[in-house]
Protein backbone atom coordinates (compact mmCIF):
# COMPACT_ATOMS: atom_id res chain seq x y z
CA UNK A 1 0.00 0.00 0.00
CA UNK A 2 1.21 3.53 -0.73
CA UNK A 3 1.43 6.58 1.72
CA UNK A 4 -1.24 8.42 -1.17
CA UNK A 5 -3.53 5.52 -0.51
CA UNK A 6 -3.44 6.11 3.59
CA UNK A 7 -5.14 9.80 2.35
CA UNK A 8 -8.82 10.28 3.77
CA UNK A 9 -9.62 13.00 2.28
CA UNK A 10 -7.60 15.57 3.58
CA UNK A 11 -6.31 14.33 6.40
CA UNK A 12 -3.85 11.78 7.11
CA UNK A 13 -2.50 10.08 10.57
CA UNK A 14 0.85 8.88 10.39
CA UNK A 15 3.06 7.26 12.98
CA UNK A 16 6.76 8.99 13.25
CA UNK A 17 10.23 7.29 14.15
CA UNK A 18 12.38 9.96 14.86
CA UNK A 19 16.64 9.71 14.53
CA UNK A 20 16.20 7.04 11.30
CA UNK A 21 19.06 6.65 9.18
CA UNK A 22 17.05 8.27 6.67
CA UNK A 23 13.70 10.10 6.03
CA UNK A 24 11.25 7.62 3.98
CA UNK A 25 7.88 5.78 4.17
CA UNK A 26 8.62 2.53 5.96
CA UNK A 27 5.58 0.97 4.97
CA UNK A 28 1.71 0.32 6.75
CA UNK A 29 2.52 -0.85 10.78
CA UNK A 30 0.26 -3.59 12.34
CA UNK A 31 -2.08 -1.34 13.34
CA UNK A 32 -2.92 0.00 10.05
CA UNK A 33 -0.96 3.27 10.71
CA UNK A 34 1.40 4.04 7.89
CA UNK A 35 5.08 4.40 9.55
CA UNK A 36 7.52 7.34 8.24
CA UNK A 37 10.88 7.40 9.22
CA UNK A 38 12.37 10.80 9.75
CA UNK A 39 16.12 11.62 10.07
CA UNK A 40 15.70 14.66 12.44
CA UNK A 41 15.63 14.34 16.00
CA UNK A 42 12.80 15.08 17.86
CA UNK A 43 13.62 18.38 19.28
CA UNK A 44 12.76 22.01 18.75
CA UNK A 45 10.02 21.16 16.35
CA UNK A 46 13.01 19.60 13.74
CA UNK A 47 11.12 16.25 13.12
CA UNK A 48 7.78 17.57 12.93
CA UNK A 49 9.00 20.44 9.80
CA UNK A 50 10.89 17.50 8.34
CA UNK A 51 8.43 15.01 8.38
CA UNK A 52 5.91 18.31 6.85
CA UNK A 53 8.45 18.60 4.04
CA UNK A 54 8.40 14.97 3.33
CA UNK A 55 4.71 14.77 3.02
CA UNK A 56 5.09 17.89 0.50
CA UNK A 57 7.63 16.01 -1.72
CA UNK A 58 5.86 12.92 -1.66
CA UNK A 59 2.41 13.84 -1.91
CA UNK A 60 2.71 17.37 -3.55
CA UNK A 61 0.19 19.19 -1.55
CA UNK A 62 1.02 21.12 1.63
CA UNK A 63 -0.07 19.73 4.97
CA UNK A 64 -0.22 21.53 8.80
CA UNK A 65 -0.19 19.32 11.83
CA UNK A 66 -3.70 19.04 13.27
CA UNK A 67 -2.75 16.67 16.31
CA UNK A 68 0.14 14.75 17.48
CA UNK A 69 2.65 17.49 18.15
CA UNK A 70 4.89 15.71 20.85
CA UNK A 71 3.98 12.52 20.69
CA UNK A 72 4.86 10.08 17.45
CA UNK A 73 1.14 9.21 16.43
CA UNK A 74 0.29 12.41 14.37
CA UNK A 75 -2.44 14.03 12.18
CA UNK A 76 -2.15 16.10 9.61
CA UNK A 77 -4.26 17.88 7.00
CA UNK A 78 -3.55 19.56 3.56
Amino acid sequence: MSLAACLRGNTLTVRVVPRAGKTEFAGIGSDGVPRIRIKSPPEDGKANAELLAFLKKELGRKFSLVSGKAGRLKTVRA
